[in-house]
């Protein structure tokens, strides 16, 4: 369930790719060279963003389950990947149930899966010895789902690649007066119920390593934190609306306050030296028998004081 519009999963495309945890996925495609097939399942898929990026780093033959419960996303998925394929001098071809792209090392089926996984979890056919793989999900989950998750990715011996989970960390620079009252209450929003019961929020990675642990696996952790500037305007503006609103939310008696805040912030976008660090973390989780065991990294701190570069 992605839940977001396509026009925002548009923009913060780009500012995903290039904050994910490239160690991560080097270490992901060692792992499963040896499929002749690799099956994939993406859970909340939007428009097929993970696919784009992990498709042509992973390589091979590739068979993949879009899934997601918005239709108009789903529908995007394929013109938005016949654009990006003939940008990148990929082959694409529309099937019934979705498309196939081929590019110099990478071959990909995609099928499209219309699904609430909130509710419908057990219907969702997951690959066994596959990869199971989400982008900016996990924080909007609840506990009870990522366990249900992840007892079947354990059934299955399927390998997880979680990226781009918010953690909390919210950083401007330069600093302003009521940055941290908003990080709080955004932090205090994600918690809420996402279609998932209780979210995870920020405590989602950890929590994920502990669960995966618990199963069986081991865990990798990286950061892939957003750090934007006056490039990204288009996405720094997208988000200060949506933490308003959310900060709102939690506390509507401080409307006025937080609303100046807002402008104060926007004002900010255009000035030389304005940056914003938004936390992201990444994980990878397989079983200790697979191939190409990957060295435990150390979990990162989630110090919310960390400098901007």
């Amino acid at each position: 369930m992605s839940g977001f519009a396509p026009e925002w999963l548009a923009v913060r495309e780009p500012v995903d790719a290039r904050s994910r945890a490239a160690a991560l996925v080097d270490s992901l495609r060692e792992r499963l060279a040896v499929h002749e097939t690799l099956e994939v399942v993406d859970l909340g898929s939007g428009t097929g963003a993970n696919l784009r990026y992990l498709a042509p780093r992973l390589g091979g033959r590739q068979d993949w389950q879009l899934v997601d419960d918005d239709p108009r996303v789903l529908a995007a998925a394929e013109s938005v990947t016949r654009e990006w394929a003939h940008s990148h001098g990929a082959r694409f071809i529309a099937t019934a149930d979705g498309f196939s792209v081929a590019g110099k090392s990478f071959q990909c089926r995609a099928h499209l899966a219309a699904l609430n996984l909130a509710s419908e979890l057990d219907e969702l056919q997951l690959p066994v010895s596959g990869l199971v793989t989400a982008s900016a999900l996990l924080d909007l989950v609840s506990e009870p789902w990522l366990r249900r998750v992840a007892a079947h990715c354990r059934d299955i011996g399927a390998t997880v690649l979680f990226a781009l989970t918010y953690d909390g960390r919210m950083r401007f620079e330069p600093a302003h007066a009521g940055d941290e009252n908003i990080r709080t209450l955004v932090n205090r929003h994600q918690r809420t119920d996402k279609g998932f019961g209780p979210a995870l929020g920020p405590a989602a990675t950890a929590t994920a390593q502990t669960i995966f642990t618990e199963f069986g696996y081991r865990v990798g952790r990286e950061r892939s934190d957003w750090r934007l500037g006056r490039d990204d305007r288009q996405l720094c503006a997208a988000l200060l609306d949506g933490w308003l609103e959310a900060a709102v939310a939690m506390d509507a008696g401080a409307r006025s306050e937080l609303s100046q805040w807002h402008g104060r912030r926007s004002a900010m976008l255009d000035t030389s030296g304005s940056q914003v660090l938004v936390g992201h973390e990444d994980l990878l989780a397989w079983r200790p028998d697979s191939r190409h065991p990957i060295p435990p990294r150390p979990a990162p701190s989630t110090d919310s004081r960390e400098d901007l570069p």
